[in-house]
Order: structure tokens, then C-alpha cells, then sequence
């Protein structure tokens, strides 16, 4: 797996969130920070100095163009590796549960065809104290389709669908989803 960290201003937030990832119970990721640019902060050194002190983890910088395009590279990044079966996008600020990765994996590996797996998203503060407890968990949760003129909620043991996150549910973080390479190579990059 490579997750890709997209850093724009981030200097303060990356040691805590590269810190989540080399948490996880499932240790075979690989990472790469990309620097969109950041001016008047360190985000880059910083991102250096944390890919010097671990080997599964690159850093690169590229001219500011958003989130998207930092996405994109990384995205190109990591699907340069063969090894590489299937991404999560982690903002710079984003933590992740120490199984999350385990978990995610094992959804996809439970279910061949599906294109990603996700998880449910808890919301914190720039300290790291949680906030609107509930709601993020609440809202990966309320999965709904259309049924004739009304909404029918999934049951937990339905899959989410594309016409699920169209018609309500969406993903309120990225770092929740763990893409499939397949499913990124079919779709394409980011539109910038």
C-alpha cells in the first residue's frame, strides 16, 4: 500500500500524522508527502526529515497547484511501484486508527470487486481533541438509495454504492478510503 499525504502549510501536523501511520498494525505501506508549494513554513524539511528517519517513507515538492494536483502526484508516485495494491489519500493533518489500514485491506480482500472500502471518520481539533462527538461516525453511517419516490437506508451488512454517495452519503474525509490501484488506474487522476 502507498498513502499519499498532500501538505500544503503543514510543518506543524505532519510528525503526528506520519506518526498514526507507522502505528498501524499492518506494516507493509509506503508513503510519500507531497509538498504543494508551501511558502513561509518548512512543511518540505519537515517531510525530509521524517522520510530520513524511515525508509518506507519519500518526500517530494512540486510548485503549488492545490490538492488535486499534490493528490495526482503522489497518485503517479505510488503507482509507479508493481507492489503497490491500493492507496489511501491522508491529508497532512488526517490520524489514522492503528488498525486502519488492517481493516481497510481486509475489506477489499473479503470483496474482489469492490473498488475501495472505507471506514468511518471521527472529527478532532488542531490538538487532537475530539469535536462533534458522533457526528463524523454518523454521517459514514447514514448510507441511503432511492426506493421509488423515498430513501431506503443500506443495512450495515449492504455494500456502499455509487448511487449511495451520490445520492447522500459521501465521504467527508479522503483518509477514510482505501482505493483499490485498479479502481485509480480505470478513473484516472484528480481534476485539477
Amino acid at each position: 500500500y502507498w498513502v499519499v499525504i498532500p501538505a500544503y502549510k503543514s510543518a506543524r501536523f505532519l510528525g503526528r500524522t506520519l506518526g498514526s501511520l507507522s502505528a498501524q498494525t499492518c506494516t507493509n505501506w509506503r508513503a510519500v508527502i507531497v509538498d504543494d508549494g508551501s511558502p513561509e513554513d518548512d512543511t518540505f524539511a519537515v517531510a525530509q526529515r521524517l522520510a530520513a528517519a524511515d525508509e518506507r517513507v519519500c518526500a517530494v515538492r512540486r510548485e503549488n497547484g492545490g490538492v488535486a494536483a499534490a493528490r495526482n502526484t503522489g497518485r503517479d508516485v505510488a503507482l509507479q511501484d508493481p507492489a503497490c495494491a491500493a492507496v489511501p489519500f491522508l491529508d497532512a493533518d488526517d490520524l489514522l486508527q492503528p488498525d486502519a489500514l488492517e481493516t481497510l485491506a481486509g475489506m477489499l480482500e473479503r470483496d474482489g470487486a469492490a473498488a475501495a472500502a472505507h471506514g468511518l471518520a471521527m472529527y478532532v481539533d488542531g490538538d487532537d481533541r475530539p469535536m462533534n462527538l458522533g457526528s463524523g461516525e454518523a454521517w459514514g453511517r447514514r448510507r441511503c438509495v432511492p426506493d421509488g419516490l423515498r430513501l431506503r437506508t443500506l443495512g450495515l451488512d449492504e455494500p456502499t454504492t455509487f448511487q449511495s454517495l451520490v445520492c447522500v452519503h459521501g465521504m467527508s474525509c479522503p483518509a477514510v478510503v482505501l482505493y483499490r490501484r485498479s479502481a485509480l488506474e480505470a478513473v484516472g487522476a484528480f481534476d485539477v
